[in-house]
């Protein structure tokens, strides 16, 4: 299995981080199919089924829309959910055995092959701490996900045969609206 990371000291501090992330994936792949964005009434109630409770679930619903929604006039971001892509991927799970007795397996928020290169994106809700530099804070979730990226990226070029030059491993932070490339 590929190792999706340690909780971050952000996850950690916010009792609500964990729901966050997981109904952003979920909106994140809902998008990615070509669907339109939930009203918050729809985020709320799945913040809720993830433990949150319902006086603090409409704001943060609020939250992860006006995110989302800033997100998607972002380039790179409006171009990864863009349904005209040759191939594309959200939430695919993915297996391989990279050696006789190891195998891997992972999900890979989204895929998209442009005709060129296959981008492997891991999208992150994290944020910088209140004492850290947005710059402190990239390095950071760089050098703790690079691993599981280096796997994902390996796992997507052997599915496809294609040369691992062919792929770009990217950290998606929804709430910096921004890109990483994280080479291996």
């Amino acid at each position: 299995m590929v190792d999706r990371g340690q909780a971050t000291r952000s996850h950690r501090e916010d009792p609500n981080a964990r729901a966050r992330g997981a109904v952003t994936h979920r909106l994140m792949e809902h998008l990615g199919h070509g669907r339109p964005l939930p009203e918050p009434v729809s985020l709320a109630a799945a913040l809720i089924n993830e433990g949150v409770p319902e006086t603090e679930a409409k704001p943060l619903a609020s939250e992860i829309l006006k995110e989302i929604q800033l997100c998607l006039q972002e380039d790179f971001f409006s171009w990864l959910l863009k349904q005209e892509h040759p191939q594309a991927y959200s939430e695919w799970s993915l297996e391989d055995r990279p050696t006789a007795d190891k195998i891997r397996t992972g999900t890979v928020d989204r895929v998209v092959f442009d005709g060129s290169n296959w981008w492997v994106v891991d999208y992150k809700t994290s944020r910088p701490l209140d004492d850290e530099s947005v710059d402190s804070f990239l390095a950071r979730e760089s050098y703790l996900y690079r691993p599981q990226l280096h796997a994902y990226g390996e796992m997507v070029a052997n599915y496809f045969k294609a040369d691992l030059r062919s792929v770009r491993t990217v950290l998606y932070f929804t709430a910096l609206q921004r890109k990483v490339q994280v080479d291996s």
